[in-house]
């Protein structure tokens, strides 16, 4: 959606209108621009944050920004300048990997980040560009790990010195104002007229830009989907559904929804009683084996191993392991 903003200023006791044009960018932010904008400036969107590290190294995984919100809780930030969701796995696994290490090393978190209440749980949230239909399975996927899906969208503005990109998280519509809620990220080379300066006049405080929006005529409703048939479960979730012990079928719930996220197009067979294997095209994902109280997995092309498994706890620190990661990583779509 294109558009104007309109903003004032008071010069000379007089009022003067500032009108730009934006519409929405073609193109997304560095990795880089986007760091250091939410370093500097997400606490506009957040009430109350701070930032007390970046580029944070937690065990095995490094967070980009790491702060605590207006009630000391800790927030862990994952930008994001990708539209492709398959690059969020990688973000669902750093997070699982981060919640793990918050819990294994409460007391030195407590020291690195005095003032700041460790105990309470680790809030992380993926800002990443909007995304018009996320899939189930990464909807589900990001709630199993913890993680709140906070989406923007980038707009350029046409000001009289050059164009300036804007960064809105209104999911996908005109940036709320300028410059205080649209904070810039990259600029032409010309330095661009500010929309709104603060030019303080005696006893006649400067007012807050206000936005006017363009009238555009409603666009007519989309016609209703087509009925859809319920989709049937697959011979693996049949089995899932009816083991008898529902430790070890919520944890065989959990390792399908963890690797069907990494993999949409796995497949599954069912192994008589003795559990379920997983492949993609004709490479070997992981075989599950149960037994009456544990499980076990054998991972990857060349099934890697890991030793039995009898609570979520354990599995999610298994399914995390660097030897797991890395035999996962080794598998490619046919």
């Amino acid at each position: 959606m294109a558009g104007n903003l309109i903003s004032c200023r008071v010069r000379d006791r007089a009022l003067e209108l500032t009108v730009v044009d934006f519409k929405p960018s073609e193109t997304l932010p560095e990795l880089d621009e986007l760091k250091a904008f939410l370093a500097s400036d997400f606490g506009r969107q957040l009430p109350g944050f701070a930032v007390l590290e970046t580029d944070a190294k937690w065990g095995e995984t490094v967070l980009a920004i790491v702060g605590k919100d207006a009630t000391g809780g800790l927030i862990a930030v994952f930008p994001s300048v990708s539209r492709q969701e398959r690059d969020y796995h990688d973000v669902i696994t750093e997070a699982m990997l981060a919640s793990g290490w918050l819990e294994e090393n409460h007391d030195e978190a407590g020291r690195r980040y005095a003032g700041a209440s460790v105990d309470r749980p680790l809030k992380m949230l993926l800002v990443a560009p909007s995304v018009v239909t996320p899939s189930r399975a990464l909807i589900r996927a990001l709630e199993r790990a913890g993680v709140a899906l906070m989406p923007y969208a980038v707009f350029d503005i046409e000001m009289s010195g050059g164009v300036l990109r804007a960064v809105s998280f209104k999911g996908g519509s005109a940036p709320a104002a300028a410059p205080a809620a649209a904070a810039p990220v990259a600029a032409s080379t010309a330095a661009p007229t500010p929309v709104a300066p603060a030019l303080p006049v005696a006893d006649v405080p400067p007012p807050t830009p206000v936005v006017v929006p363009v009238p555009e005529a409603p666009p007519p409703p989309p016609p209703p989907p087509p009925p859809q048939e319920s989709r049937k479960p697959s011979a693996v979730e049949s089995f899932i559904s009816t083991l008898p012990d529902p430790n070890i079928r919520a944890m065989s719930e959990q390792i399908m929804t963890f690797l069907v996220s990494r993999f949409p197009n796995a497949e599954g067979t069912v192994n008589g009683d003795k559990g379920f294997t997983l492949s993609v095209g004709k490479e070997h994902l992981a075989t599950i084996r149960l037994d009456r109280t544990s499980l076990w997995l054998e991972v990857g092309p060349e099934k890697i191993p890991t030793n039995k498994i009898k609570d979520p706890a354990t599995l999610e620190r298994a399914m995390n392991l660097p030897s797991v990661l890395e035999a996962l990583h080794s598998v490619h779509a046919s």
